[in-house]
């Protein structure tokens, strides 16, 4: 199945921006043969791309949300000369974290989701 086949199931033009990244993601995992990562997803955009994979029978992925029981989730893709326990160990080299430090005034301003976009901004 081709990609123009898999985005005509999707009426919603969001959902079909999604599987479209997503699709474009595993196609340069397998063809550069590199790791590839999405940006955090919450768990309805987690249920799409785990129905698409399921569909297209894609299985070198790894769901990481940081810690566990983490709602948003990313997705690693990774090409077959890896296998997905050395995916696991080399995570931090994939995934980055920051640590911000705000003077006294500005505590309490921004939430974990204002950094988790601002970040990923900055990534795309």
């Amino acid at each position: 199945m081709n990609k123009s086949d898999i985005l005509l199931k999707y009426s919603n033009q969001d959902d079909k921006l999604l599987i479209s990244k997503i699709l474009d993601k595993i196609k340069f995992c397998e063809t550069r043969n590199r790791i590839t990562n999405t940006n955090f997803l919450d768990i309805r955009e987690q249920s799409l791309v785990q129905k698409l994979l399921s569909i297209i029978k894609f299985n070198n992925y790894i769901e990481y949300g940081g810690f566990e029981n983490a709602e948003r989730k990313c997705f690693i893709f990774y090409p077959d000369k890896f296998d997905k326990e050395f995916v696991i160990k080399k995570i931090e080299d994939y995934i980055s974290c920051i640590r911000i430090h705000l003077p006294k005034e500005l505590y309490n301003t921004y939430t974990h989701k204002n950094y988790l976009r601002r970040h990923n901004e900055i990534r795309n």
